[in-house]
């Protein structure tokens, strides 16, 4: 351990006698933590960007999945009795996912769509 702290004092020694290396050392370090923190921030930012929702922990995705397709198959009807017999959940919204194409003489573009239900609005936020 003795060894250790004279490493340390010796290194506390070196940044004394050199006043411009220490100077230009504290600044590179402080901004390399800075702009490392600040990216960090701004990528985490951009993959998870906050929820809407107020209480995102008792958010949940309920879906019923079709064995034959292993696509997820739920009818509106389907949907209607789930929210009549979930009464312990608070609110219940459908959103189903699909694509439009819009034309116009030779132009042509593939959209994504959402089609939610009704209360999908009245969601507690």
């Amino acid at each position: 351990m003795t060894a250790f702290a004279n490493d340390i004092k010796y290194g506390f020694r070196q940044l004394w006698k050199n006043p411009g290396f220490t100077l230009v050392m504290v600044l590179v370090l402080s901004l390399g933590i800075g702009v490392s923190t600040g990216l960090f921030g701004y990528v985490q930012w951009r993959l998870h960007p906050p929820s809407p929702f107020s209480d995102s922990q008792r958010v949940v995705h309920l879906s019923v999945v079709n064995e034959a397709t292993e696509k997820e198959d739920l009818s509106y009807l389907d949907f209607l009795a789930l929210r009549e017999q979930l009464t312990s959940l608070s609110g219940l919204a459908a959103v189903r996912y699909g694509s439009a194409i819009l034309k116009k003489d030779r132009w042509c573009r593939e959209y994504e769509t959402a089609e939610v239900s009704r209360n999908f609005g009245g969601i507690p936020k």
